[in-house]
């Protein structure tokens, strides 16, 4: 049976409907997701975001492939996954392409450019420009990265960020032993980068 909307009904009826309609969709949708959260374990809220392969994973079925590999390229899920997947000693899922220093250098870069003030979000590009070896042995990855707008920093154009590793072992998936960007379209001259470490 079809439904016809008379001319008569006032238009902003329609608009009332409709915003009444999405308030309610907006109610059920937090009290799903309250509950979730009341009901989730310490360890399913960690894992949350590759939810996907953690429910697979605690119910003891094999996690689909399209998402670890949706995952594990996604700059901000790359590291949690392979959490995931050691904890349960399923590293053998984690695609072999991925499994070097610098793609996990990227993952962790991309996260604390998150957690900088001025960042504030994963970059929507971010590519690994040059490695840098330092004497003292630090070996540093360095990234270029853009932001796009509406971000402040879209006009600045491409920015660089450090991931400073004091081992020089490329198989070391670790978290870097330091961070660094001060939002410079120009990568830092060789003095500077040895005085990173210390920053």
């Amino acid at each position: 049976m079809w439904l016809f909307i008379s001319d008569e009904i006032p238009v902003s009826l329609l608009v009332g409907v409709f915003i009444l309609f999405m308030f309610f969709v907006l109610v059920i949708k937090y009290r799903y997701i309250y509950f979730r959260i009341q009901n989730a374990s310490p360890e399913a809220l960690y894992f949350d975001d590759v939810r996907k392969v953690y429910d697979a994973l605690q119910k003891g079925k094999e996690p689909q492939e399209k998402y670890i590999h949706t995952y594990a390229n996604q700059l901000g899920k790359r590291v949690l996954l392979y959490e995931l997947l050691l904890k349960y000693n399923r590293l053998e899922l984690f695609p072999e392409a991925l499994q070097n220093r610098k793609d996990f250098a990227a993952s962790y870069v991309a996260l604390w450019l998150e957690d900088h003030m001025e960042v504030d979000e994963i970059p929507p590009r971010l590519e690994h420009a040059t490695t840098k070896y330092l004497k003292d042995g630090t070996v540093l990855e360095v990234f270029q990265f853009e932001m796009y707008e509406p971000h402040i920093l879209a006009s600045k154009g491409v920015l660089y960020a450090y991931a400073g590793y004091l081992s020089d072992n490329p198989k070391e998936l670790g978290s870097p032993d330091f961070e660094y960007s001060n939002l410079s379209t120009e990568m830092l001259a060789i003095e500077r980068l040895e005085e990173l470490q210390r920053v």
